[in-house]
């Protein structure tokens, strides 16, 4: 280890910091749930996508603390071996002094890297770790670190973030005002919540060559080098499929069959694509453990931007641009997603509960012309079925209340449900 190129590096990292955070920068919805996070002795993680704004976060949760930054995503840094470690943590306090907090980004790029954080959080750091997904796993975490974990989990911008970032800071319901919302609520469902997106670039060509180059790096660099995998066109043929079937009950089955790709692969590799935060899933509802982990899946893509970038269909399914929408905020509320099947004929977008008590059935409806009364209907029936008292159908412009006999239903736009206070 050359003692005076790692110097060099580590105080340049220390002056990148410093400018970095003295930049406005776009606070997260949950911050205060993860600055509760972070006092606490065990080792936190912060996981997502690509590209979701991990890095960000890790130093807006330190910037008032006194913490070391390292990035191991660095042609020197990355190079340092197991041995070295030892020797940087000695440059680091001869550098910059005592500090309690020690900031981890890309690690992964170190082997054995855990065996160093679990030696840090010995010695008494307060340590945050970020990282790439190809290697840095949730599945992982725990073996790695012995179980002394926190995971903070951050996803693409939520439209309130979105919001934001566009300095729309106060909501009106005026008339005027609802209409500016709702015309930033459809470029928020044309182009997702990725924050360089809504930052860093305006032009059309350019958002959707960043949103093709990042599907391709997750493909190409988080699962297929983490994986292993030789067959990678079998892998991006199902992305596609699976994100072209977004908001619908999919046979892996048929999917098996269509692309001629064994069902045992095929499960692994969606499995994967969760992993890497490109899709997430839906379970059918049932108090039945076995039948709700052997139904259909409903799979969502992560972010509606990355969605319509990879359509290859010129069909406009707005209603399942909406339920996509709400799948990944309910995801990001840290709520479990689940569909219901009335008497195994019609279906609820979504179930909010547990095994003991589901407390809100939710539709999810374009209202164009007007609800159609099947989707009221079926709600109804699933309230029923589910003793729940709440039934909430999401819609782009009706917003209403009643009540019928014991189901208070509520029909509520887009804009206010992803913006209400949660």
């Amino acid at each position: 280890m050359n003692r005076d190129t790692i110097k060099r590096r580590l105080t340049e990292q220390e002056t990148y910091t410093k400018k970095f955070l003295d930049k406005p920068l776009i606070q997260r919805e949950h911050f205060s749930n993860y600055q509760k996070q972070l006092t606490t002795n065990l080792i936190k993680t912060i996981l997502g996508p690509r590209r979701a704004g991990k890095t960000t976060l890790g130093l807006l949760l330190l910037k008032k603390t006194n913490f070391y930054y390292i990035n191991f995503d660095d042609e020197i840094l990355s190079t340092l071996k197991r041995e070295d470690l030892g020797g940087l943590l000695e440059l680091l306090n001869e550098l910059f002094g005592k500090r309690p907090y020690l900031f981890l980004d890309e690690i992964q790029n170190i082997d054995s890297w855990e065996l160093f954080v679990n030696r840090l959080q010995r010695l008494g750091y307060n340590i945050l770790l970020s990282g790439s997904n190809s290697k840095l796993l949730s599945k992982e975490l725990s073996s790695h670190l012995g179980g002394r974990t926190l995971t903070l989990e951050i996803l693409p911008f939520s439209f309130k973030e979105f919001l934001t970032a566009k300095h729309f800071t106060t909501i009106k319901e005026t008339d005027e005002e609802i209409g500016r919302i709702k015309n930033q609520l459809q470029e928020y469902l044309q182009w997702g919540g990725y924050p360089e997106i809504i930052i860093d670039l305006s032009d059309p060509d350019l958002r959707k060559k960043y949103l093709n180059e990042l599907f391709d790096t997750i493909i190409f660099r988080d699962i297929t080098q983490r994986f292993n995998i030789k067959y990678t066109a079998e892998l991006v043929a199902l992305a596609t499929v699976i994100i072209n079937q977004f908001s619908t009950r999919t046979s892996l089955t048929k999917v098996s069959r269509d692309l001629e790709i064994s069902s045992h692969t095929i499960k692994k590799y969606i499995s994967y694509l969760e992993e890497a935060y490109l899709i997430v899933s839906s379970k059918k509802f049932s108090y039945k453990p076995r039948e709700m982990e052997s139904s259909f899946r409903k799979y969502y893509c992560i972010d509606t931007g990355l969605l319509n970038a990879k359509k290859t269909t010129l069909t406009k399914d707005f209603g399942k641009t909406l339920e996509n929408t709400v799948a990944i905020e309910l995801r990001r509320r840290n709520i479990d997603l689940y569909y219901y099947m009335v008497d195994n004929k019609y279906e609820v977008d979504f179930v909010i509960g547990d095994s003991t008590a589901i407390k809100e059935v939710i539709q999810v409806v374009d209202d164009e012309k007007e609800i159609p009364r099947r989707e009221t209907k079926t709600g109804i029936l699933a309230c029923k079925k589910l003793h729940c008292h709440t039934l909430t159908i999401i819609t782009w412009n009706t917003e209403t209340k009643k009540l019928e006999g014991d189901i208070t239903i509520q029909n509520i736009p887009l804009w206010k449900w992803l913006t209400k206070q949660k």
